[in-house]
């Protein structure tokens, strides 16, 4: 696949989630359940973080080893925590 669709796969929900936290800290002072709010949308902001980062490393010619569980670890428990 292209660069651009990886970026609109990536960058998409990292957008929204933006456009979330500006809503949320917006309407701080009357949300009832701040640190329910804050964590469900940490995981997915941080999940979405972590692939663009990875996209923009590797376009800027980083270079990636082998799939290995012992690196990609954390990786996977923050996907997983924010499906």
């Amino acid at each position: 696949m292209s660069p651009e669709v990886w970026w609109a796969l990536f960058g998409l929900p990292l957008f929204v989630m933006a456009v979330a936290w500006v809503g949320l800290s917006s309407e701080w002072s009357v949300e009832v359940n701040r640190t329910l709010m804050t964590i469900a949308m940490f995981f997915p902001t941080a999940a979405t973080l972590i692939g663009c980062c990875a996209l923009a490393y590797v376009q800027l010619g980083g270079r990636v080893e082998g799939y290995t569980l012992g690196t990609n670890w954390w990786f996977m428990v923050v996907a997983s925590y924010s499906i």
